[in-house]
């Protein structure tokens, strides 16, 4: 069983540094978060971990990805649903 513990980067809205803990607490990996590298522009995020998947909520869109491939480095986020949770967005200017 792998266990993921979220550590902030720094103060910067979008980035963050996921650590992803074995079951005795030993990094197994290590990922860099930017919205700017995976959705094409910077933008507010949360992450919400649920079996086996990884949604990434921003202020107008939920993507998902496999846990197994977040847990590799390599998360592949596709659109899931549009949201509208009355945050300004970086995507809409």
């Amino acid at each position: 069983m792998v266990y993921l513990k979220v550590t902030v980067l720094d103060i910067v809205f979008d980035k963050a540094i996921i650590g992803v803990l074995d079951k005795e607490g030993q990094e197994v990996n290590r990922i860099y978060l930017n919205t700017t590298d995976l959705l094409g522009y910077s933008d507010y995020f949360t992450l919400h971990f649920m079996g086996d998947t990884v949604y990434m909520q921003t202020p107008s869109m939920m993507y998902e990805c496999s846990k197994e491939s977040f847990i590799a480095g390599e998360p592949d986020f596709k659109e899931v649903y549009p949201i509208d949770i009355k945050m300004w967005s970086m995507k809409e200017h």
